[in-house]
C-alpha cells in the first residue's frame, strides 16, 4: 500500500506542478515560485484543515481563510 500511496502522490504532485508551471508562464505567480514545493504545499494545506477539523477549539474558517489567502497573495501572486 505504501508504494501505491506513494505513486498517487507523486502523480497528484507532478499534476499541481504542471498546472503551476503554466500558470506562471502566463504571468500570474511569480517567476521564482518552486513548483515542486507550491504542489507540496497545497497538499500539506488539505491535511492541515482536515487536523483542523478535528481540533476541539479549532481555528474559525474566516480566520484559517484570511492566514491563507495571505500566503497566498504574498508568496506566490506576480505584483502588479
Amino acid at each position: 500500500m505504501a508504494k501505491q500511496m506513494g505513486d498517487e502522490t507523486q502523480r497528484l504532485t507532478d499534476s499541481i506542478a504542471d498546472v503551476t508551471e503554466e500558470v506562471k508562464n502566463k504571468g500570474l505567480f511569480r517567476p521564482d515560485v518552486h513548483a515542486q514545493a507550491l504542489a507540496t504545499f497545497i497538499q500539506a494545506y488539505t491535511l492541515g484543515k482536515l487536523v483542523n477539523d478535528y481540533n476541539p477549539t479549532a481555528v474559525s474558517e474566516d480566520d484559517w481563510n484570511q492566514f491563507i489567502m495571505n500566503i497566498v497573495d504574498n508568496t506566490f501572486l506576480a505584483q502588479e
